[in-house]
């Protein structure tokens, strides 16, 4: 790769294009079925200008088996027109490899992809063959190639059989890269991992972004916790441990408001990073921050039982804060997703 002009990769995090649990009938989905989506990223779009811009898909984006007034068939899943709003916005890649994609099954997971790839956009994450844990994507830039890599590493809990996503340990994630650098000059990957709503890392987390790092990538790019997490320049490479909400419907925590935009310039001696904040509006658009270089790792947890804790404690104060969200909005809901909503709240409160 040629260090003349460097290639450019925006990221951003997750893309809950769908209504969220606590939000069924009055989330991103409902809000976005007359307008359309485009109007989330009107005052992002020009941010989201590179050579390759990237989000982690967490929605299905299908009407397959839909049913509105049924929590079980209405949350998490965006209108299929959603992706052409995304690319409209600047996506060009987005991953699907993640615990939700196949919460309505193969008939949704085909027809999200199908309409991703009819908007143009590059799909990763998607399970692979020949002897890849992932199916790589391979994406010309200027002469040159950039091999891009999606997996989730949480439990799938929607689907029995082989995923229809990549979900490899981490050997098979590794072999991965290491036979992919072969083939491109620059490898990308993204990695679905860690725990919701901590905003820190643990020490696993490091320990695997930077195998990664040594085994070839130029940048690591995570989601899956719901909040910001460390940025870090370790070596020649960029590790983004979770990019945080980018498009959410959670507006009960700040934290869960927040999303990082974060642009790589990606060149023959390695990558560097800058970032900028974003928060989510009350109409659930997306509005841009500050910006800043990338920071050092700050807090690294190890394992021990104070993480463990620290999880335990903000899982419940997430669960806390949602249910207080339901009661005060209350006269929103449809009465009977109202009903199904403060069921499995109270369910939930009293550990049945």
């Amino acid at each position: 790769m040629s260090d003349a002009k460097p290639i450019s990769l925006v990221a951003v995090g997750d893309l809950m294009l769908g209504d969220s649990a606590k939000c069924i009938g009055l989330g991103v989905r409902s809000a976005t079925v007359g307008p359309g989506a485009e109007y989330l990223f009107r005052e992002v779009s020009t941010h989201l200008r590179g050579d390759i811009v990237f989000g982690n898909l967490e929605c299905v984006l299908s009407d397959h088996d839909f049913v509105g007034w049924r929590f079980d068939k209405a949350q998490m899943r965006g209108v299929s027109g959603a992706a052409r709003a995304l690319a409209g916005a600047g996506i060009t890649v987005l991953n699907v490899a993640n615990n939700h994609i196949l919460q309505f099954g193969a008939e949704g997971f085909h027809n999200t992809c199908r309409a991703v790839e009819a908007a143009g956009i590059g799909l990763i994450g998607v399970r692979g063959s020949a002897g890849y844990c992932c199916r790589p994507l391979i994406l010309p830039v200027r002469g040159r190639k950039v091999g891009m890599l999606g997996y989730c590493c949480e439990k799938e809990n929607y689907f029995c059989g082989e995923t229809l996503y990549a979900k490899g340990c981490e050997e098979e994630i590794l072999r991965d890269v290491f036979r992919l650098r072969d083939e491109c000059d620059a490898v990308v990957v993204s990695v679905h991992w860690g725990h919701e709503f901590i905003d820190h890392p643990s020490a696993q987390m490091v320990e695997f972004g930077r195998k990664l790092v040594d085994a070839g990538c130029f940048a690591v790019l995570g989601h899956h916790p719901h909040v910001v997490q460390s940025m870090e320049q370790y070596g020649p490479a960029v590790i983004c441990y979770s990019l945080g909400n980018f498009v959410t419907d959670m507006l009960w925590d700040e934290n869960l408001r927040r999303g990082t935009i974060v642009t790589v310039e990606l060149s023959e001696s390695g990558s560097h990073a800058r970032s900028t904040c974003t928060r989510v509006n009350d109409d659930y658009s997306v509005a841009p921050l500050s910006s800043g270089k990338a920071d050092d790792l700050g807090n690294i947890s190890n394992a021990g039982c104070s993480y463990a804790k620290r999880v335990e404690f903000l899982r419940k104060r997430n669960r806390n804060l949602s249910h207080l969200y339901v009661l005060r909005n209350m006269l929103r809901y449809h009465p009977l997703m109202l009903a199904q909503i403060l069921t499995r709240s109270f369910i939930s409160m009293v550990g049945l």
